[in-house]
Parts: C-alpha cells; sequence; structure tokens
C-alpha cells in the first residue's frame, strides 16, 4: 500500500486509536471510469462523519486519476517507491508517516497511516510511541521557536 495521497485505497481502514474501539468494518470495490479500483470507506464504531471525509478525499484523488492521469500516476509512482521497504523497513515508514500526519494535524493520513502501520507489523504501543514522538515534535517547535524567534523579536533583532 501507498501512502494516503494515492488513488489505490487500503483494503480496510481502521480507526483504533481514535475510536478507542475496533469497529465493524464493511469494505465495497468500485472502479472509477480510468478503471482503477478503489475500496469504499470502511464502517466502524462511531463512523459518520470521519467516513464522509474519507469518502470525500477518495472521490476528490479519483476525479485528479481522471483529469490528470499522469500527474496522479507520477504521484502514485513516487509514493510507492517511498513506502516500500528500503534501508528503513515500511513499518518504520508508516510510523514516520504517521508521526508527520499528526503533526500537520491531518485526519485522513493520520487514520490512513494509522492502518498502515498496523498492516506492516506495527503494534499499537509502536503507535503510540508515534504519537507521543510526533506531540514531543510538536512541543519542540513551539520551544525552539520560542527560544530563538521569539527572543530575538523581544531584543529587537529580527531583520
Amino acid at each position: 500500500m501507498r501512502e494516503c495521497g494515492t488513488v489505490p485505497t487500503p483494503p480496510y481502514l481502521l480507526f483504533v486509536l481514535a475510536q478507542g474501539a475496533w469497529g465493524t468494518l464493511q469494505k465495497t470495490k468500485r472502479k472509477s471510469a480510468s478503471g482503477v479500483t478503489t475500496m469504499s470507506s470502511a464502517t466502524h464504531a462511531g463512523g459518520g462523519a470521519m467516513d464522509a471525509k474519507i469518502d470525500a478525499y477518495k472521490t476528490g484523488i479519483s476525479q485528479l486519476q481522471e483529469q490528470l492521469p499522469s500527474v496522479a500516476d507520477a504521484y502514485h509512482q513516487f509514493t510507492g517507491e517511498c513506502f516500500k521497504d528500503g534501508a528503513l523497513p515500511a513499518k518504520t515508514k508508516q510510523l514516520i508517516a504517521l508521526g508527520m500526519g499528526l503533526f500537520a494535524n491531518n485526519e485522513v493520513c493520520t487514520f490512513y497511516h494509522v492502518q498502515e502501520a498496523l498492516s506492516k507489523g506495527a503494534n499499537a504501543e509502536e503507535i503510540r510511541e508515534t504519537v507521543a514522538v510526533a506531540a514531543a515534535i510538536g512541543g519542540g517547535h513551539a520551544m525552539s521557536q520560542g527560544v530563538t524567534r521569539v527572543e530575538q523579536a523581544l531584543q529587537g533583532v529580527v531583520h
């Protein structure tokens, strides 16, 4: 599987961390006009609004594939290469992507990369540690700006 920006969607999406429970999954395959097979959103305990966001994203990506196939194909190729096993295992790459999705406050990518990390062998403890690292980075980002730029601004040094 590739990261959240790809047309081929994951066969299932678990919203385990956000919902705090395993949901009942349902999946439906469908083909776009360009012949790309996608999956409908999984349903889960507490679904609804998140399912709608996932569906809207999938619809938009499918439209991009139909309107700009060479751009979408190039993006799929790029992300596919980035997320395959290499010097870093695919599981580690999914955990990194999860942390970045959290830091960027991207709900769709957060849910997607939780599922992809699980599918690559990550466990709940590894995923929760990734959440903690993302939180530390977010706090560190604010702190680093506070002790540098803000202090420079207070001292009138900013150009």
